[in-house]
């Protein structure tokens, strides 16, 4: 009985963790000035970029919102 009362608590914290490390991005799809553009914002770290067309993406610098960076092969680098 006790090793099925403990495979119960070891699985809750195992779906728990994992619901924790998948919703730690939210992502919000905006408009200012009529630029479309997605904030992301990490939830843990309270860091936050954001990605857009790449025509939009000096007017939004402009306006001191900081573009996500990516790497060589175009992935999206989160904060």
């Amino acid at each position: 009985m006790k090793w099925i009362a403990l495979s119960i608590v070891v699985s809750s914290l195992i779906i728990s963790f994992h619901y924790v490390w998948i919703n730690r991005f939210e992502m919000k799809t905006q408009t200012i000035s009529s630029i479309p553009f997605v904030l992301i914002i990490n939830k843990w770290t309270g860091g936050n970029c954001v990605t857009s067309s790449s025509i939009y993406q000096n007017t939004l610098e402009k306006l001191g919102f900081e573009n996500c960076e990516s790497n060589q092969n175009g992935n999206i680098i989160l904060p």
